[in-house]
């Protein structure tokens, strides 16, 4: 099936027999001026598609860049996204903190949650924090780095400390620019005694081996019947008062709280207050300087349980509201600190079918529902709902116990697979690239084989000399360039399609002549072998070296079939060294490669160059390049028909 050029005779294959598979997307509601048995698949009409897996899908693109380049739906692809799959439909707490100015033209619901765009973003908060981040990053959890830094400074973790801030000594800093393990040395006052003032690291003063250097210096001694001396410090009863239900009642003799300091050295017995039989001594001073007083009692910290006003509950609020309600049973989210390891379960606010087990420290460190993010499959996004044709070649057994109802399409785990058509072929891919090449490996290589091995059975079987078929064809592109239109696009269209096809009966001339002559004599087969690296430097084995005179034929013919024959400096050497003919060389080679790059911007950047420029063609340009390819082809054939080795279906060698 193909279309007949208007006075030339080419036949040009229709979209519908290159490439079915692209022309069932194609979308006949808003596709009016053309129907899709009726467009080339080279066509460079910009027409309008509807994709196949999500009926939602439409985008514009041209016919040959979805034929030819094999490009698919933008949509699925990740290069764009609907507005009801945007982080405006999806995320609309990260969407509302999308940066209405820093971001160019862009608008949130152009991004999907997964995308790795880094964007600028505002805090709903507080206005003056702004950040640059992924927008993957976003709809994970990451928040505003400015909130979460205040939120763990010294000032918000640790207000008895830094009550001690000195107000005047530390210039512009404050406490909430720091966090408690700082090792920043700054000043500090005393808040018993205004006129102590030191300098010293914050982590140093919040691992609680920093207090008031001029407090806890000395020996203090209440005033007594006695001694008739007079204390010139305040005892624990005003400066620690929490130690006081640490005090024996009975083992420290005549001294008691009031007439001890907190920062002594002395050894003082103490009586936990929860549990009577344990007692101990210690220095006041390092009793008061530790968090946990009573060292044989059982950590909080590690029973997960922390003061309420530090818990989990009341310092994420927002997360709370994801703590699962009947999962996690005897646990109290009040008791559960922010940095816990412990495995709880959730449930999501958006979707409460979405259920999930992750540590506290995580969910509190940023990370959102798996299922949401796609890091996990449900019922809806799994590979079985949305590609169930992809998932009908699941391996039933190779597998273990996952199935396409536990992956996502965007999976990078390797999976194993069966073919639909041919149960012995069983690969091992992971599920994104099955899902995008669609095709079993084993069948698409023995399809590439059969095409082939057809393609050059062909080649050798028609004989017909590659001279006849290039002026033929060279004929008909010099009358097709005449035809005018009454549309300038359209005339450039054609136009450009008359310069490609120079480009190609050229290649197709170099193409058929070399092979035609090299294969059919193993002379030349030989003498190609030892020009070419890719058979001259390889190691071969014996039974290879052996055999290479029966096989030799078959695998010349296949490497050169690859070879693309108008890249005119790798092909000028293999002519020479090969057939003994030689290139124009100069200017009028110049002119030829000229004409190839042109031809290398109509096919591959639709008619621009690499700085956009828009190739804008005549008819002497055009007639120009034909007798230029024209000339150079003469001359390579005279050059041919002079040597034993003109192009013909040979048999003396085989």
């Amino acid at each position: 099936m193909g279309r007949t050029l208007q006075h030339t005779g080419i036949r040009v294959p229709l979209l519908v027999a290159y490439s079915l598979e692209v022309a069932e997307e194609w979308d006949p509601t808003k596709n009016i001026r053309f129907q899709r048995d009726e467009v080339p698949y080279n066509s460079s009409y910009r027409a309008w598609w509807r994709c196949r897996k999500d009926r939602r899908h439409f985008w514009q693109a041209s016919v040959a860049t979805r034929a030819i380049k094999k490009q698919g739906c933008p949509y699925c692809s990740g290069r764009k996204v609907l507005a009801e799959d945007s982080i405006v439909a999806l995320f609309p707490d990260v969407a509302v903190e999308f940066h209405p100015t820093k971001n160019g033209d862009a608008r949130p619901e152009q991004f999907a949650p997964k995308s790795n765009k880094r964007l600028w973003w505002r805090c709903r908060t507080d206005p003056s924090h702004e950040w640059e981040s992924e927008v993957a990053n976003r709809t994970e959890g990451s928040q505003c780095p400015q909130c979460r830094k205040l939120n763990n400074s010294l000032a918000r973790k640790s207000p008895q400390l830094a009550a001690e801030w000195h107000p005047t000594k530390n210039g512009s800093l404050t406490p909430e620019m720091f966090s408690s393990s700082n090792p920043e040395r700054v000043w500090w006052q005393c808040r018993e005694n205004p006129e102590h003032e030191w300098r010293a690291a914050i982590e140093t003063r919040k691992r609680g081996k920093g207090s008031c250097p001029v407090c806890r210096s000395g020996t203090f001694r209440a005033a007594n019947s006695s001694s008739g001396k007079v204390a010139t410090r305040r005892g624990l009863n005003e400066t620690a008062p929490e130690l006081l239900d640490y005090w024996h009642p009975t083992k420290n003799g005549t001294t008691t709280p009031e007439s001890v300091s907190h920062g002594s050295k002395e050894k003082v017995w103490w009586q936990c207050p929860k549990d009577p039989s344990h007692e101990w001594q210690d220095p006041i001073k390092k009793v008061h300087g530790r968090q946990r007083k009573c060292l044989m009692c059982v950590s909080p910290m590690r029973q997960g349980v922390v003061r309420a006003e530090e818990s989990f509950g009341h310092t994420y609020p927002e997360l709370l509201a994801e703590w699962h309600p009947t999962l996690n049973p005897g646990i109290d989210p009040m008791t559960v600190s922010p940095g816990s390891s412990k495995k709880m379960m959730w449930q999501c606010s958006n979707e409460p079918e979405h259920v999930w087990q992750a540590h506290v420290f995580r969910r509190t460190k940023g990370a959102g529902c798996p299922f949401c993010s796609g890091l996990r499959a449900d019922s809806k996004t799994c590979l079985a709902a949305v590609d169930a044709e992809i998932a009908a070649t699941w391996h039933p057994t190779q597998n273990g116990d996952v199935t396409p109802a536990d992956v996502t399409r965007q999976s990078a785990t390797k999976r194993w697979w069966i073919c639909d058509v041919n149960s012995e072929h069983v690969w091992l891919e992971s599920v994104q690239n099955r899902v995008n090449r669609r095709q079993c490996p084993e069948c698409n290589k023995l399809a590439r084989k059969g095409k082939l091995e057809n393609a050059l059975a062909r080649a050798i079987s028609e004989n017909v000399t590659s001279y006849a078929t290039f002026t033929d064809s060279i004929d008909s592109l010099s009358r097709l360039a005449l035809l005018e239109s009454p549309d300038a696009a359209l005339q450039q269209v054609l136009y450009r399609q008359v310069f490609a096809g120079v480009v190609a009966s050229m290649e197709t001339y170099l193409s058929d002549t070399f092979i035609n002559t090299v294969v059919g004599c193993k002379v030349l087969r030989n003498r190609f072998a030892r020009a070419t690296p890719d058979f001259a430097d390889r190691k071969y084995k014996l039974d290879e070296v052996i055999d290479w005179e029966i096989h030799s034929q078959t695998v010349v013919k296949k490497y050169l079939v690859d070879q693309v024959f108008h890249n005119l400096p790798k092909v000028e050497p293999l002519f020479k060294k090969v057939l003994k003919v030689k290139f124009p060389t100069g200017d009028a080679f110049a002119d030829l490669q000229r004409i190839v790059n042109a031809r290398h911007n109509i096919v591959h950047r639709n008619g621009r160059t690499k700085k956009g420029r828009v190739l804008s063609l005549t008819v002497p340009e055009i007639d120009s390049a034909i007798s230029k390819v024209r000339n150079f082809v003469e001359d390579i054939d005279s050059q041919v028909a002079e040597t034993p080795w003109k192009p013909h279906r040979s048999t003396e060698d085989r």
